[in-house]
């Protein structure tokens, strides 16, 4: 849950409240930058008493999701919106 993707880049940090979780990630751009990106997860025990990760939330997960990716915005939502920024200028640029 951990590890490094190719993917999604460099893994950050993990925010959880309750069963569910929101991972940061770091990942490179085309462009030679670099952006904040987020995954999120919900972690349950199967029968065979096997800890899963899932990305189906039920009700009774949804707030807790909810709060797991309000910490995560609170902690990297500054980078995040500096690289909104990058992007409409970009995109500003093309047009």
């Amino acid at each position: 849950m951990t590890t490094d993707n190719e993917d999604l880049g460099k893994f950050i940090t993990a925010k959880a409240v309750g069963s569910a979780r929101v991972l940061i990630w770091l990942r490179d751009t085309p462009d030679g930058g670099n952006e904040f990106v987020a995954t999120a997860g919900r972690v349950y025990c199967d029968e065979g008493g096997v800890w899963r990760l899932s990305n189906v939330f039920y009700p009774a997960d949804m707030l807790c999701l909810a709060k797991a990716a309000d910490i995560g915005h609170t902690e990297y939502g500054n980078q995040w919106d500096v690289q909104f920024a990058k992007i409409g200028e970009r995109c500003r640029q093309r047009d």
